[in-house]
């Protein structure tokens, strides 16, 4: 009788033991599979589980995740290429997150840059009222066909008055109210009780498309609300 039950014991723990080294995440059945296609031209840069792995140009990636995950997908253009937008289960051009409740695909796509652009004069100074929001209207010239959508182009302003703090001015760049001749910048002033006197200093806007870049300065300023603004 001994012997029959300590025969059971160890064929249970081989059991056990086979479970857990073939199955470490409690069913792979469970597991959802990420297939990432990447065009010509550029990278994908897939984070999951505190991780960032890079799909690589012209090839297809697949990522068996947990269902209970999520994952973030950021497009990475290279030299004279841009990203001209997602496909399948992401759209756009923003970078993607997605849950793995369900099988996913996702197809990143790159487009040859054509042409070139220069950016016209905007008001100088900008003058961004504290408490107040301002749309300023960057001309864009395109030159030999230049094909880069707005949504494509990576648009960054810096100063020492730019910024999210409560006596700074935020800036946004907003690719909807953009069109194939400007980009429409959204400004935030300031908290109106953070700004007493009339402000101003150095900013400069960078445009990137690809390798090409192109910059504009210009004096941002901020001045106390005017009546009514609240704060």
């Amino acid at each position: 009788m001994r012997k029959r039950r300590a025969g059971a014991t160890l064929f249970l723990g081989l059991l056990l033991f086979v479970a857990s080294c073939t199955d470490p995440t409690g069913g792979s059945t469970n597991l959802r599979e990420l297939v990432v296609q990447v065009g010509e031209g550029g990278r994908v840069a897939v984070r999951h589980d505190g991780l960032t792995e890079v799909c690589p140009s012209g090839q297809v990636c697949a990522y068996r995740l947990r269902p209970d995950r999520s994952v973030e997908l950021r497009a990475l253009p290279e030299g004279d290429y841009f990203f001209s937008g997602w496909v399948g289960d992401c759209s756009g051009y923003a970078p993607c997150s997605l849950d793995m409740a369900q099988n996913r695909r996702v197809e990143a796509r790159f487009a040859a840059r054509v042409g070139d652009f220069t950016l016209g004069p905007v008001p100088d100074p900008v003058v961004v009222p504290a408490g107040a929001v301002v749309e300023v209207a960057v001309p864009l010239q395109r030159v030999e066909g230049f094909n880069a959508p707005p949504e494509a182009l990576l648009v960054v302003l810096t100063g020492p008055l730019v910024g999210d703090a409560v006596d700074q001015v935020a800036c946004r760049y907003r690719p909807d109210r953009s069109g194939p001749d400007r980009l429409v910048l959204e400004f935030r002033g300031p908290e109106p009780k953070q700004v007493w006197t009339y402000l101003a200093a150095p900013a400069r806007l960078s445009v990137k498309v690809g390798a090409l870049e192109k910059t504009l300065d210009f004096i941002l300023a901020t001045t106390p609300c005017a009546a009514g603004c609240g704060g």
